[in-house]
Order: C-alpha cells, then sequence, then structure tokens
C-alpha cells in the first residue's frame, strides 16, 4: 500500500471511529484514544483549567459561607499545574501518559482530582483540557486525639499550595506520648521549576531536635530515565521500651545517617519499567544512659557503618480507579500487578563496622482483582544486616488487605499483619525504593490501641513477633454535612498477639475486641485524612484494662 492509500485509510478508519464513538466525556468529533494512537495523532493545544473549592453554580453550594471560603483561597497556578504534565504540545498522543499525569496530579495534597479530556480534533491534532478542582490546604488547627488509653494534643499551622505555588510549609507544636516538639518543615517537589524534590525538617523536642535535609530527583513517571539525590538526618532523643502499656526502660539515642544515590533506566516496557540503582551510605549510634534508665540493663551497642550498594526496582504499569475504598467520595488510584525491588550493600571493619556484613533490603507489593467487586493488596519485605555472627537489625513483615463492594456500595474489608524483628536498631528507612511503605523501625513490635488493637492500651504487647486480624464492614451513608464532607460507619473484629523475645513483658496470648465507630473524610481539605470516632470492647480484659476503649484519631484512610 503506498502512502496516499495509506493516509486515506487511516482517514476513513478515524471517521468511522468518531462516527461510533461512545459519550466517554470527549466530543463525538473526537476519535476514541485507540484510533487517535494508531494514526500517530500529535497533542495540539492544552489548556488547565482550576476549579475552586465550592462551586457557587450549584445552588447548594452559592452560599455566603462558601462564597466567602472561594474568595480567601489561592487557586493553584495554571503554570504550576502545566509544569507537572506528563506530555506537551507537539508530542505524540498516549492515553497512557494522560492517565498517569491524572495519577500523579490526584497524589499532590492541594488538588482532590484531576482529570484530562480531548476538547478537539483537528488536522491530527488533538486539544487537550487540564481539569483539576482545588481543595483548602491552610491548616490552623488544634487537635485532641485518643488511642489505647493516650491523649495527644497538637497545634498546627500549615499550608500545603502557599500562595498556590504547590510548596508546602508548616508549623507544628505537638505534645504526644513520647515526646513535645516544635517543628518546621518545607516542601518543594518543583524546586525552580525542575523534577527536583526538597524535603527540609527542623524539630526541637523535649528529649533532643532532629534536622533532616532530602534533595533527590526522583523516578517521578514509568518512563523516567535517571534519579538521584542526597539524604542526611540528624536526630537526637529518648528510646523508651515498654511492657503490658508502660515505660519500663530508656536511653539517649543519637543517630546520624547520610546517604547519597543515583539510578538509570531505559524507561517503560511494554507493561513495566526497570530501574538500576547505586549508592553509599553512613550510619552512627550513639547511646547513653538516660537520667531514670535501668542502670543494670546493658545499654546497645554502638553503631558505625559506612558502605556502599548496588540495588534495582520494577514497577508494573497497571493502576485499577475507584472511589470508596480507602477514603471516602474521593477518586483512588489502586496499583495493579507485582511492584518489586531490592538493594544489597557491603559494610566492611575498614569503614568503621564491628565486624565484616552485607546490609539488605527487599520489598514485593502486588495487586490482583479476583472478581469485579472484590480487590486482593499484599505486601512483603525485609531488611537488616548479616554477618556470620548471625542477623541484626533484621525486619520481616507481609501485609494482605482484602476488599469487597456489596451490591449497595458498601465494602467489607479484611487486613491481616504478621512481623518478625531481631536486634532492632530503631531507625527509619530511607524511601529510595518505590515499593515498600515508608515507616519507623521500632525498638520493639508493639501491639496495642495505637497499632490496631483498638479495645487495649497503648503498646499493651511486645515481642520480636507479631500477628493482627482485622474484619471491618464499612458503610457509606451518603451524608453530607454542610457539603464538608462525608460521613461513614464501621463495625470491626481485631484479633491480634506478639511472640515474646528476650526482654519482653509477659505475653498474655491472643487477644480480642469488637467496636463500632463514625468515619468523617472531607472532600474540601487537602489533608486527605479521616477522623476516626471509636468504642471497643476488649474481650480478654485482664487487670485493670478499661471496659471500653474510647478513640479519637485521624488517619490517612479509613
Amino acid at each position: 500500500m503506498n502512502r496516499t492509500a495509506a493516509r486515506f485509510a487511516w482517514a476513513l478508519a478515524l471517521a468511522l471511529a468518531a462516527a461510533t464513538a461512545s459519550a466517554d466525556d470527549r466530543p463525538s468529533h473526537v476519535p476514541s484514544d485507540a484510533a487517535l494512537e494508531r494514526a500517530g495523532a500529535r497533542i495540539g493545544e492544552i489548556s488547565v483549567r482550576v476549579e475552586d473549592i465550592f462551586n457557587t453554580e450549584l445552588p447548594q453550594e452559592n452560599r455566603r459561607l462558601y462564597r466567602l471560603a472561594n474568595r480567601l483561597h489561592l487557586d493553584s497556578r495554571p503554570e504550576m499545574i502545566r509544569s507537572q504534565l506528563l506530555f506537551a504540545t507537539g508530542q505524540p498522543y498516549s492515553s497512557r501518559l494522560l492517565r498517569e499525569t491524572e495519577r500523579l496530579l490526584r497524589g499532590r495534597k492541594y488538588l482532590y482530582d484531576c482529570s484530562i479530556r480531548p476538547l478537539g480534533y483537528r488536522d491530527n491534532r488533538v486539544d487537550l483540557e487540564v481539569w483539576v478542582k482545588d481543595v483548602w490546604t491552610l491548616k490552623v488547627a488544634a487537635a485532641l486525639s485518643r488511642s489505647g488509653g493516650a491523649s495527644e494534643k497538637r497545634l498546627e499551622l500549615q499550608d500545603h499550595n502557599f500562595l498556590g505555588s504547590g510548596k508546602s510549609v508548616s508549623v507544628r507544636a505537638e505534645d504526644a506520648v513520647d515526646r513535645t516538639s516544635l517543628s518546621f518543615q518545607y516542601r518543594d517537589s518543583k524546586l525552580l521549576g525542575s523534577w527536583v524534590h526538597l524535603d527540609a525538617l527542623y524539630s526541637d523536642n523535649s528529649d533532643g531536635e532532629r534536622i533532616e535535609l532530602v534533595l533527590n530527583r526522583p523516578f517521578f513517571a514509568l518512563d523516567s530515565r535517571w534519579a538521584a539525590g542526597v539524604r542526611i538526618k540528624s536526630d537526637q532523643r529518648l528510646d523508651t521500651l515498654y511492657a503490658l502499656g508502660e515505660p519500663s526502660d530508656s536511653y539517649r539515642h543519637r543517630q546520624e545517617e547520610i546517604e547519597i544515590f543515583g539510578g538509570l533506566s531505559r524507561g517503560l516496557g511494554r507493561s513495566r519499567t526497570w530501574r538500576w540503582l547505586a549508592g553509599a551510605t553512613y550510619l552512627r549510634d550513639r547511646f547513653a544512659d538516660a537520667p531514670d534508665g535501668d542502670p543494670a540493663r546493658r545499654l546497645p551497642d554502638d553503631l558505625e557503618l559506612a558502605y556502599p550498594w548496588v540495588g534495582f526496582e520494577s514497577a508494573a504499569a497497571a493502576f485499577d480507579v475507584t472511589r470508596n475504598q480507602d477514603q471516602i467520595g474521593r477518586t483512588e488510584d489502586v496499583p495493579l500487578g507485582e511492584s518489586y525491588g531490592a538493594r544489597l550493600g557491603f559494610a566492611p571493619t575498614a569503614l568503621g563496622a564491628r565486624r565484616d556484613q552485607l546490609v539488605f533490603r527487599g520489598a514485593l507489593e502486588s495487586g490482583r482483582r479476583p472478581s469485579e467487586k472484590a480487590i486482593l493488596l499484599a505486601t512483603t519485605a525485609a531488611s537488616g544486616r548479616w554477618s556470620r555472627a548471625g542477623f541484626e537489625d533484621l525486619l520481616a513483615r507481609a501485609e494482605g488487605r482484602f476488599y469487597r463492594r456489596s451490591r449497595r456500595g458498601h465494602l467489607f474489608f479484611a487486613g491481616l499483619e504478621l512481623a518478625a524483628a531481631r536486634d532492632l536498631d530503631g531507625r527509619e528507612v530511607p524511601k529510595v525504593l518505590r515499593v515498600g511503605a515508608d515507616r519507623r523501625i521500632p525498638l520493639q513490635l508493639l501491639l496495642g490501641g495505637d497499632t490496631g488493637l483498638r479495645g487495649y492500651p497503648l503498646r499493651y504487647q511486645d515481642g520480636e513477633g507479631l500477628a493482627l486480624l482485622t474484619l471491618e464492614q464499612r458503610f457509606f451513608t451518603g451524608l453530607y454535612p454542610l457539603r464538608l464532607g462525608y460521613v461513614g460507619a464501621a463495625v470491626f473484629v481485631d484479633v491480634g498477639r506478639t511472640w515474646p523475645g528476650e526482654h519482653s513483658a509477659p505475653n498474655l496470648g491472643w487477644l480480642s475486641d469488637v467496636g463500632f465507630g463514625l468515619r468523617f473524610s472531607s472532600n474540601r481539605s487537602g489533608f486527605g485524612s479521616v477522623v476516626h470516632f471509636d468504642v471497643a470492647f476488649p474481650l480478654d480484659r485482664q487487670g485493670s484494662i478499661d471496659s471500653v476503649q474510647w478513640l479519637v484519631t485521624t488517619k490517612q484512610s479509613l
């Protein structure tokens, strides 16, 4: 077929596709995504439309309070939104890049939702509209939360979208279980308009201070070709050990950490991307007696490690879009398929280690849809050090989450968490790998009212092994008070236990509780949090445990 005939065939195919296109929120004269990609269509003009917090064109939201909120709120700057697009005028049209950009923008705390759709088609060029909806990002709050019989107080001034720039600034005063603190933080995910991310934190605490600086260019998209960064951290604090919910020992702990890394990738293949990483890490821990520590207890050994490492990661290019799963009334992007990564380093005695050691970390995440109404998500991860003397700072964990939607739209949730540990350092794992959640590795595996066993005191059980099963029926009421947020409810059962270690408190075996609660999630706020009001009843109550536990907590999910 010659070139003229091929062009005529494609023109005919596009005309037929436009004539038969389904009503998917695109003009009738715009062909389907598949037809546009086959024809090699290019991106034309790109317009950005920022919708304010309240839509005053709706009679329910055309009220004085909502109009005032819109006037006080500074809209996201269109040029800031435009700088985060993964496509540009003149590039080939790719529906995958459009969907990935939607996911990226929905992940920004200053946006409630994002949709990108074709507006017009002419001369084999597609004009696009990027629609985003702003949320209220200025937070001036005084908060009180309670879990496991302990209360925390917090005063906070924070803006996730300072002057509409997408930058985050915060000042926070907190009176928590472990310490009181006053912290300052600045985050910029598009430093000077680039893809470089800056995160700076300073915290003045009652037991020391914490300084952290992260400057990196991550693999910000599936087709990113390189990444690099540096992380510097200094942390002085008092570490506390617990037994049956009560402090049992404490000591001073000073940590210093520096890490640099770089990564390369060939970009996105047919269905996944592969990335290769290399870097170097320096760690130093120093321990000292606390004023009220147990003088008979041996302090942890000081630690100093300096080591190079190599690693890899692979991410699947498969996602599903849902609502009312871990949030209420928000669009949620659920990763499907497998994503995994690992890294391995060598810390020799010549660079300060007590003995030659291998330092390792690995994680695997998997998402499946067993049926149209069900989603299964699983995560496994392990990290630690190994030498001829055995394992140190070893933490292995696995988590499974199962969701099943009912005919009326309510949701059944089942979660299972398993963990095993040995000789934990009590440090935070930096998120160089994209797989595996960032979380603090504690000095102990703890289970109680603040960690999922809602009917019991905070940090009630400790050990070197942990299991927790959660069964929860979630209800979505449709209530939308003052059009500020959605109301949900839940009934739950928690069953869990720890397995004792060398210095653990007496183990009480399996513990369980039942309870119910309300949930409130605001679709007008940029903090993406869900307020939980729970009442839990312990079924294996012993000693002085209250027969009813009242919990008020703020979490990032239901």
